[in-house]
This record gives C-alpha cells, sequence and structure tokens, in this order.
C-alpha cells in the first residue's frame, strides 16, 4: 500500500519535482557505474603494473639465456676442436684452454676430466680418481654421450666432488669429447656467479634462478650464490605465469618465466617478486582522487538540476496555456518565450499547427474536387480500356473479311499478305510480360520480314541463322525492332541487292543475336552518339526509341553484363548485337 501511495504521490507531483526526481534517477546510476569504473580503473593499473614486471622478467630471462648460450657455445666448439682432440689423446701439442676463462666474463673455469693415463702439467686437466668415477654426473657423461647442465661442488677453487664443508656450488655444463682412440673425456665449463648478479641487478626486484626441478642456482636476496639446499615448489605451467601468493618474501605477486637453453635444451626458469603494496600503490592514488572527484560531480549535479527545472518549468506552464488557448479556438497567440531551445521550437510547431488549422477548411474543399476529378478520371480510363479490348478484335476480323474477299477474287498474293499481317499484328497487340521461346519470336520477325518483301521485292533478301533450340527462352519484341531499323536506316535507300542477316547463336556462357544490313552505315561520330543515347536511355529526340527499349529491358530482366551494341563503319553497313545469358531460366510464354 505504501509503494502504491508513493507511486501516486509521483504521478501527482508538479513538473518541477518530477524533473529533479528524473535527474537524481539519472545521477545516481551514473555515479554508480562510475564507482565500477573506479575499480575497473584499478584492475588495468594492477594489470599494467604486472605487465611491466612481466616485460621486466622475460628481459632478465633473456640475460640468463645468453649467459648460458656461451658456455653452450664454448662446449660445442671444444666437443669438435681437433686440436683439443688430439691434445687429450697424445698430450702432443699446445694446450688449446690457455686463455680460458679470462677471455669470457660469463664462464667461471674450465676443466677436462681424462683417463687415458697421460701426465698433465696443467691444472685444467684433471686425472679421473675412484672417487670421481663414482660421481652422477660423470656416470651420466660417461653414459649418455651428451651435454647436459648440473650443479657440481668445486672445493678449494678446482672442480672435484668432496665432503669438504668449504666446498663452493657451481652451475656447470658438461660436454663429453671423444678421443682418436674411443676413449671419452669430460669437459666442465663453470659458470661465474658474478654473471648471474650481472643479470639480475638492473631490474631492483628479487630475483630467483632455477633449475627446471625447482632447485636454486641464484638468488639475489643471499650471500649464496648456488643455493643447491633451496626448492622452489612450481604451481605454474610450462609458460609463463603470474602468481598471487606468499611465493617468496611475502604477500606479492611473482611472475615465473620458463626458458630452454639451445644447444642442451635444458629447461631453467627464472622468478621475480614484486610486493602486493607497490604494485598497488598507484591505483590506490587514483582511486583516492578519483572519489573526491566523483563525489565533487554529483554534489553539483544535484544543485544545477534543481536549477534548470525551475528554469524550465516556467516556459512549459507557459507553453501549457498557450496550448489551452488554442484548445478553445483562441488562435491568437503571444511571443513571450524566447531563446533557440527545445521550448522554444516545439512552441513554434505549435504556431505553425495553428496556422495549419486556419487554411484547412480550404484545402479540405481543395482536396473534395481533386477526389471527384479523379473519380470522373477513373471512369473515363475504365472507358478506354473497354475500347482498346475492343478495337483489336475489330481490326482482325475487318482483315480476315478483306483476306476472304480478296481470296474470292482469286488474288492469293494479297490474301497472304493480309494473313501475315493479320498474325503480326495480333501477335503484337498480344504480348505480355515475361519470356516467350525463341521460335515464336523468330516467327514473329519472320512475319514481319514477308511484309516488307512484299514492299521490297528483289531489291533486298534476307537469311535467318539460328544455333539455339528454339525453346531457348528470350524476352519477346527485341529481335524485330532490329530488323525494322535495318530496313528503315540500312537498306530502304540501296536501290539493289540489298541484304538483313539474323544471326543466333552461342558464344561461352552467353547466347549473341546479331542483325546485320549491307547498308550506308554510320560515321564514328554518329555512331558514337547513337550509343551514347541508347546507353542513357535518352529518347527525347523521338528517335531510336525502339533500340532503346530493347537495350534497357534486357539490361532490367538479365543485369548490367547484358544488353546491346552497335557496331557500324560508314559505307559499309550496321551490326547490332544482343547479348543474353545462356541459362535465362524455365520461364514460359503465357
Amino acid at each position: 500500500m505504501k509503494k502504491k501511495n508513493l507511486f501516486t504521490a509521483i504521478r501527482n507531483a508538479g513538473m518541477q519535482t518530477k524533473l529533479v526526481l528524473i535527474c537524481v534517477a539519472i545521477i545516481v546510476p551514473v555515479f554508480l557505474a562510475s564507482v565500477y569504473l573506479m575499480v575497473g580503473v584499478q584492475h588495468i593499473l594492477e594489470n599494467y603494473a604486472v605487465n611491466d614486471l612481466k616485460a621486466d622478467t622475460d628481459n632478465v630471462s633473456t640475460r640468463f639465456s645468453d649467459i648460458l648460450s656461451v658456455a653452450e657455445n664454448v662446449a660445442k666448439e671444444m666437443s669438435q676442436d681437433e686440436t683439443l682432440i688430439n691434445y687429450i689423446s697424445t698430450g702432443e701439442g699446445s694446450n688449446p684452454l690457455s686463455g680460458f676463462p679470462a677471455s669470457l666474463n660469463q664462464i667461471e673455469d674450465v676443466f677436462v676430466y681424462y683417463e687415458n693415463g697421460l701426465a698433465f702439467t696443467d691444472s685444467s686437466y684433471i686425472s679421473v680418481d675412484d672417487t670421481t668415477k663414482n660421481l652422477p654426473w660423470y656416470k651420466k657423461a660417461k653414459t649418455d654421450g651428451t651435454a647436459f647442465w648440473n650443479i657440481i661442488s668445486v672445493p678449494g677453487g678446482k672442480t672435484e666432488q668432496t665432503d669438504n664443508s668449504e666446498e663452493t656450488h657451481y652451475l656447470a655444463l658438461i660436454q663429453p669429447i671423444t678421443g682418436k682412440t674411443g676413449e671419452t673425456a669430460v669437459a666442465v665449463i663453470t659458470i661465474s656467479p658474478g654473471a648471474y648478479t650481472a643479470a639480475a641487478s638492473p631490474i631492483g626486484y628479487p630475483v630467483v634462478f632455477t633449475m627446471s626441478n625447482g632447485v636454486v642456482i641464484y638468488s639475489s636476496n643471499s650471500s649464496e650464490e648456488i643455493l643447491d639446499t633451496m626448492y622452489v615448489p612450481f604451481y605454474g605451467n610450462d609458460t609463463a605465469s603470474v602468481l598471487q601468493d606468499n611465493f617468496f618474501y611475502g604477500s606479492n605477486y611473482t611472475v615465473t618465466v620458463p626458458f630452454n637453453t639451445n644447444y642442451t635444451s635444458t629447461a631453467f626458469r627464472i622468478y621475480m617478486t614484486v610486493p602486493y603494496t607497490e604494485l598497488t600503490e598507484e591505483s590506490r592514488n587514483v582511486t583516492l582522487i578519483y572519489i573526491w572527484y566523483v563525489g565533487l560531480c554529483l554534489i553539483l549535479s544535484i544543485l544545477i538540476s534543481i536549477l534548470l527545472t525551475g528554469f524550465f518549468t516556467r516556459r512549459i506552464n507557459f507553453l501549457k496555456r498557450q496550448m489551452n488557448k488554442v484548445t478553445d479556438g483562441d488562435f491568437e497567440l503571444s511571443d513571450e518565450i524566447k531563446g533557440e531551445d527545445e521550448i522554444y521550437e516545439l512552441y513554434g510547431l505549435l504556431k505553425q499547427m495553428v496556422n495549419s488549422i486556419m487554411i484547412s477548411n480550404t484545402e479540405t474543399t481543395e482536396a473534395k474536387l481533386q477526389a471527384e476529378t479523379f473519380r470522373l478520371n477513373q471512369v473515363e480510363a475504365e472507358f478506354k480500356a473497354l475500347a482498346s479490348q475492343i478495337n483489336p478484335h475489330f481490326l482482325y476480323n475487318t482483315l480476315e473479311t478483306i483476306r476472304m474477299k480478296a481470296y474470292s477474287n482469286d488474288d492469293k498474293e494479297t490474301a497472304e499478305l493480309l494473313k501475315v499481317l493479320g498474325k503480326f499484328m495480333r501477335r503484337s497487340l498480344a504480348v505480355k510480360d515475361g519470356l516467350v521461346s525463341l521460335d515464336t519470336e523468330i516467327d514473329f520477325t519472320h512475319n514481319y520480314l514477308k511484309l516488307q518483301s512484299a514492299r521490297f521485292g528483289d531489291r533486298v533478301t534476307y537469311n535467318i541463322y539460328c544455333e539455339p533450340d528454339g525453346e531457348y527462352m528470350i524476352l519477346p519484341l527485341i529481335i524485330q525492332p532490329l530488323v525494322e531499323n535495318a530496313y528503315a536506316h540500312g537498306v530502304e535507300k540501296v536501290k539493289q541487292g540489298g541484304y538483313i542477316l539474323i544471326a543466333v547463336k552461342y558464344a561461352g556462357k552467353d547466347v549473341i543475336i546479331e542483325v546485320s544490313d549491307n547498308g550506308g552505315g554510320m560515321d564514328k561520330q554518329t555512331l558514337t552518339s547513337l550509343r551514347e543515347k541508347i546507353e542513357n536511355g535518352d529518347t527525347s529526340s523521338g528517335k531510336s526509341i525502339g533500340l532503346t527499349n530493347v537495350h534497357m529491358r534486357i539490361k532490367k530482366y538479365f543485369g548490367a553484363d547484358y544488353g546491346m551494341n552497335i557496331f557500324s563503319e560508314l559505307g559499309k553497313g550496321t551490326t547490332i548485337r544482343l547479348t543474353l545469358p545462356r541459362e535465362t531460366g524455365a520461364k514460359t510464354e503465357e
């Protein structure tokens, strides 16, 4: 009941109250949408920060990958270096390892383990003892014969695996080398701890570098270089991942990026972390500013809506009073409303309506007169339609009567001509919309030619050539106008030897209809002008109406790719060509 009373109160409220409520109804959703947008902007800013973190992680990953690539390139060269292989096998020649690792900052040391019994004075060559032979990484190198990465301990600056408590752990690339006599030596290339620091230091965030099994190789927050006692559980996938968890050092975003080395295809992973507070600080500041801004806009919007609604209410009440005057029949309106807003335009429409009402009686009278005139015209049109139905029958009957008279008087030639004329005119007046068969159109044209032959006699001969089947469907009355044009503008002035050829033939996916004559032809200027008139449908001159009608009908029925073209040369005759589709459909003659 209270809800109904509220709606009733709003409906009965004044215009200004309604407008204020409308403004509030608009402003509140806008305010809520602004809050939603604010939250969205906060998420967007956080996503931007996370994306920047991912980009930094990719850069660190690239630098770490470059460090490992240097060692892999050295290992690959060592496995194929004939000088080194010869030196390991025989002890002869110069030491190829001289200068390592000083020439490369990424490499800490390079050692070669051998078992051939030779004695090398260089500390880079280490004879394998029983302890070394039992080390897992050494066994793997001897068994697999391929390069791989492993963490090894180096006590006292020498790469060995002992129980020495002062040993240092290094990431090392293990490269088996096959000697000349088939024995296998093992090269060990250790990575410099300073290379890790150099790769991670430009970022400024904690960075962890691990093997694929989670063993930590380097951590920027640890003083140790290799932390083989630390293990990082992996919760991501085989692609770059963003982990929002207490993964390393408290509440933070952790980005992890995997990468593989080119030579050994060994998998490694980079982790980089940033505290939540550091990433969200900017978004919090923006959110605070946005709250103040939206709140201020809300207050100002309510105040402005109250002022504006009062202004518009006064103008609307005035418009209401003027409309009441018109309703009472008083068409004298004042011009108190000024301005260029919608209310002013509405008042202008009211004044136009009043003017329309004032002249409505005159217009109503004229409309009645026009309606009566239209009725009379319709009666006249019906009478003419009836007459048009009577006249053709009268004409046919009259021609038949004359033909029978001629036949009775033994004038068979005249009788035959009258018969042909009757068939021709009957067909002309009976043509309807749609398609007719080619046989029907050819027969109609042939009747026209017979009539013309009676006029011209031996001065003009004709021939009809037809390739398509007689059931091929075409538009009616498209060949006869071309033949009529050939007589009227082609061979009419020829005193002897006039000739007209009607050819219907296939041309790929089209059917070509050509009507050619050997008359006087046209010059280029006349031909160009005629083509333009036909193409534009121009019949203002009263000439070429039949040709224009044929061209426009073909285009309208079959499309722009079809129609008429004219070829002519002065003194050599004229050819009119119609292009039709080979498949015109299965329409039948009505």
